[in-house]
Order: C-alpha cells, then sequence, then structure tokens
C-alpha cells in the first residue's frame, strides 16, 4: 500500500518524484525520531500508510508518540488508511493541504535529519517482517 500511496503521490497529486521511501528521521543528536513510509525533505512532510496491522492499542500508542516525535521536530505528519487509497482525489487533497502547512525549512535549520536506508536494508527488513507475519499466523491457528 505504500507503493500505491507513493503513485498517488507522484501521479495524482504532482509532489516531487524525490521522496524518499522507508527513511529514518533522526534529531540533531542523532536519535532516531521515527521511520517514515515516505518523505519530503525540502517540505519537511510525512506520508504514513496505516493498514490493519496498526489498529491494535499498542501499534497505534506507539504511532502517536512517533508522530508526535517528528512534529516536535517540524515535520508535517499525514496518516492514510486502505480506504482512503480507494478515493485518490481524498489522498490528493489531504496531501497538498499537508504541503500547505509543511516548514520547508532550509537543511541548516532543520531541527531533523533524514538518513535514508542503504541499497538492501528495506528488502531485509521487509523479509523479517514477512517472517514474523507468519509466524504470528501460526500462532493464531494453535
Amino acid at each position: 500500500q505504500e507503493t500505491r500511496l507513493r503513485l498517488i503521490w507522484v501521479l495524482d497529486a504532482g509532489l516531487p518524484p524525490t521522496v524518499l521511501v522507508n527513511c529514518r528521521v533522526e534529531d540533531r543528536a542523532g536519535r532516531l525520531l521515527g521511520i517514515v513510509d515516505l518523505l519530503d525533505e525540502d517540505a519537511g512532510e510525512a506520508g504514513e500508510f496505516d493498514g490493519a496491522d496498526h489498529r491494535g492499542a499498542v501499534r497505534h500508542t506507539d504511532d502517536l508518540d512517533r508522530e508526535d516525535r517528528l512534529r516536535r521536530h517540524g515535520l508535517e505528519v499525514v496518516r492514510f488508511t486502505g480506504l482512503d487509497l480507494l478515493q485518490p482525489t481524498r489522498v490528493v487533497d489531504r496531501l497538498r493541504s499537508a504541503r500547505e502547512r509543511a516548514a520547508f525549512a532550509a537543511p541548516a535549520h532543520r531541527p531533523w535529519v533524514a538518513r535514508p536506508a542503504p541499497a538492501g536494508e528495506l528488502d531485509a527488513l521487509l523479509d523479517r517482517q514477512d517472517d514474523e507475519r507468519w509466524w504470528r499466523d501460526q500462532r493464531a491457528d494453535w
């Protein structure tokens, strides 16, 4: 779904195609603020897709904490669900509205730093998530 969100971001909303995917965002001291699904560094806009796995209390609470950390450091965070992605005009409107609120701070003035994932790291992360999901599904059947 993150891929679908990125396509709407670029093709439908006409936002910069240089958006970073699954990017670490740290404060200036190197502390992790969060890993965001999509990040427009120039604007300071982060797009997040919340799938069904984000609905549990623990995950939702973690998401809210991460969003708070990002916002406290000047990033404009915009969230979407699967139902949102079925209506691209809704997504485009929300993306553009968030972009209007974004800081567009110069790199030297941002209290955050983007650290794009090295090549291969994302594949390894997704493989681990698939493995964890498989084990969760297996335990649910026991």
